[in-house]
């Protein structure tokens, strides 16, 4: 299959399922994804960072009180966590300072990383974000996240 082919293949899929674009948006698209090497061959490309999905976790009692997800260095976003408690989730906020008030810190953990592969896995709400929010959830954990993510069926990983 050629590049204009698979081009075509995948426009005429989208106006099956309804998805209204154009042939160009298509090719552009197409275009940040794949690369049609001179002998025929086509090689993924992928631009993003990787993803990791961490857990925030108090000390006092090792309960798992917030998922995030994040590109920087966990270190990082653990700083950018407890620096910024004028701004946003009240309830976490709230817990990081009774950790600090306690005289402990409050600690990070990887859940796991992942190589996004489009826009959506990127910069909007990722489903491996909300499968931790929700199993962490029903487990009993006292999440902090302000939405409300709720996943039907299994919680296999």
């Amino acid at each position: 299959m050629n590049k204009d082919e698979l081009y075509e293949q995948c426009y005429q899929i989208a106006i099956k399922k309804e998805i209204f674009v154009t042939r160009k948006w298509i090719s552009n698209w197409l275009d940040k994804l794949i690369v049609f090497n001179d002998d025929g061959t086509v090689e993924f490309v992928n631009n993003y960072p990787m993803m990791k999905i961490y857990c925030l976790v108090n000390p006092i009692d090792n309960s798992i009180f917030y998922i995030g997800r994040t590109t920087t260095s966990l270190k990082l976003r653990l700083r950018m966590h407890v620096s910024n408690l004028k701004n946003g989730n009240k309830r976490k906020q709230a817990i990081i300072l009774d950790i600090q008030n306690a005289g402990k810190k409050v600690l990070i953990r990887e859940l796991e990383e992942f190589q996004p592969i489009h826009d959506m896995e990127y910069t909007g709400e990722h489903d491996r974000e909300k499968f931790w929010i929700n199993k962490f959830s029903s487990e009993g954990e006292p999440i902090t996240n302000r939405s409300a993510f709720r996943i039907k069926g299994s919680f296999e990983a």
